[in-house]
């Protein structure tokens, strides 16, 4: 799931990853989004910033360019963490077999 992050707004958008490197990532989806618009990425147990460099049409959606400024891993043990030093109750952990994020 893709989120655009606009001021004081934040929209969530369906999105699939297309093309992985280490500085970028290439998405495919539904509408266009501004270049230079800041989008957060979420799947499975990572959180991807970043901003978008290009989006041109592709076969009936968008091919996405984002720039990654930042990634977070390990969230759910950040979650865990937390929780232990808050005294909270630890949280109920969904297993999944693969990232959220599908690549196709």
């Amino acid at each position: 799931m893709l989120t655009l992050l606009d001021g004081k707004t934040r929209r969530l958008i369906e999105a699939c990853v297309t093309e992985l490197s280490g500085s970028g990532v290439q998405l495919r989806v539904p509408m266009p989004l501004p270049c230079g618009a800041t989008i957060e990425i979420e799947g499975g147990d990572t959180l991807v910033l970043g901003e978008v460099c290009r989006c041109e049409p592709a076969e009936g959606a968008y091919a996405v360019g984002v720039q990654i400024s930042q990634t977070l891993s390990s969230l759910m043990e950040l979650e865990l963490l937390n929780r232990s030093l808050i005294g909270d109750e630890e949280p109920k952990m969904e297993y999944t077999s693969e990232s959220d994020i599908s690549r196709r």
